[in-house]
């Protein structure tokens, strides 16, 4: 199954909310857990956890640029995305 935007979004705040973490971006929320030092094994494993939503995050939002480019998303726009 190909990830979507909503579909990751949807995961990212059920993994917010049953981890106890806040709401922020996920490069924001990554980048505070790798300024502590010497972090713990639940620290570690949500580090990866981030790192592999992010690669799949970008992957998804290039798949839905990529489609709006060939017209599948209803609007044909070939400029910057604003």
């Amino acid at each position: 199954m190909t990830d979507t935007i909503n579909s990751l979004t949807d995961e990212y705040q059920n993994y917010c909310a049953r981890h106890g973490l806040p709401l922020l971006s996920a490069n924001e929320l990554l980048g505070k857990l790798t300024e502590l030092d010497n972090p713990s094994e639940a620290r570690r494993e949500r580090i990866y956890w981030l790192t592999n939503f992010i690669s799949r995050w970008d992957a998804a939002d290039r798949e839905e640029e990529s489609a709006d480019m060939r017209g599948e998303g209803g609007i044909w726009w070939d400029g910057p995305r604003p």
